[in-house]
């Protein structure tokens, strides 16, 4: 029920864009500047980009999940198991804290309020929890940044997939047709509908 509930929720764009057949493999990324050309692409409401990158935390892999939350704050409605969320999410997207996942939460005995360090190319990034969120991503648990506080403390504003939401009344196999035709004569990519990621 749970696994059910997170897939209705976090599973939620019309279209999905990835660099590779693969929707799990992480070894193939988009610029980042990739994000203006989709949002030319008519029928096209929101583009959410999502880096997801694997780093040391604490002696073990954990996975960043690293988005815009302002707009996440919009389209997930994820119930926290701890934090507000009138709050969370908004303060994730002024680089105010960290959420994490459940499990990463349980393995590495983090609690709201917890300030969490990541080592970064550009010195040692603290932030408080500010919410903790059940998330089936990854077995090891995920730590969810902000995409601008990323780019500034990583130095890479590359993307492993962007979230695409179509226009009310727009044909999704249209826009998808319109992304290929646009965008893909350029750039290698693989659209996805949310019934086949799903």
């Amino acid at each position: 029920d749970a696994i059910e509930k997170w897939a209705g929720e976090m599973l939620d764009p019309d279209l999905f864009v990835f660099p590779s057949a693969s929707i799990v493999r992480h070894d193939f990324r988009f610029p980042g500047n990739l994000q203006g050309q989709l949002e030319q692409v008519p029928g096209i409401e929101e583009v959410q980009p999502v880096r997801s990158a694997r780093i040391p935390f604490r002696g073990r892999p954990a996975m960043l999940v690293v988005s815009n939350y302002n707009v996440a704050e919009k389209r997930w409605h994820l119930t926290p198991l701890a934090g507000d969320p009138r709050t969370m999410y908004r303060q994730v997207a002024q680089g105010q804290g960290f959420m994490v996942s459940e499990n990463l939460a349980n393995l590495q005995q983090i609690r709201l309020g917890d300030v969490l360090e990541l080592n970064t190319p550009t010195g040692t990034l603290r932030k408080p929890v500010v919410g903790i969120i059940r998330d089936f991503e990854d077995m090891l648990g995920s730590i969810f940044i902000e995409r601008k506080t990323y780019i500034e403390s990583f130095r890479d504003d590359t993307v492993d997939v962007f979230r695409v939401y179509v226009t009310s009344g727009a044909s999704i196999p249209e826009v998808r047709k319109e992304i290929y035709a646009r965008v893909g004569r350029e750039q290698r990519l693989f659209v996805s509908l949310n019934k086949d990621v799903r």
